[in-house]
């Protein structure tokens, strides 16, 4: 069971619009978004979603950043998919007794005085 709580959901009849606010700029947001999976795992979620987005608060205006929502090739929803594959398969693993995965990315782990807690260094 997952459990999380978006910032925004809007509704326009069957169609779903997904929004999370970040205190972070669009560039940063864009940077960020190949490797994202807070929006699709949001997307997996709800289900038949229209569009995911971050709403960039930090630049001189107020900046939408979508997330895979491509209709031509149905990004959004790929991305979704994916992310459900993904937590099942962990989920599954964790509950057949495999160790917890170490998580993080290099470039925020560099900083990071935590690296003993999400075990990172260690595996």
């Amino acid at each position: 069971e997952l459990h999380g709580r978006m910032d925004r959901m809007d509704r326009n009849g069957d169609a779903i619009a997904l929004l999370d606010y970040k205190t972070q700029s669009a560039k940063v947001i864009r940077d960020r978004l190949p490797n994202d999976v807070q929006l699709p795992t949001y997307a997996f979620m709800y289900g038949d979603v229209a569009q995911a987005a971050y709403v960039a608060l930090d630049d001189e205006r107020v900046v939408s950043v979508s997330a895979g929502d491509d209709e031509a090739n149905n990004a959004l929803s790929e991305a979704a998919a994916a992310q459900g594959e993904r937590l099942n398969t962990v989920f599954t693993a964790l509950y057949a007794g495999a160790p917890l995965p170490a998580h993080g990315v290099p470039n925020v782990c560099q900083w990071c005085e935590m690296s003993g807690l999400c075990r990172r260094d260690y595996v």
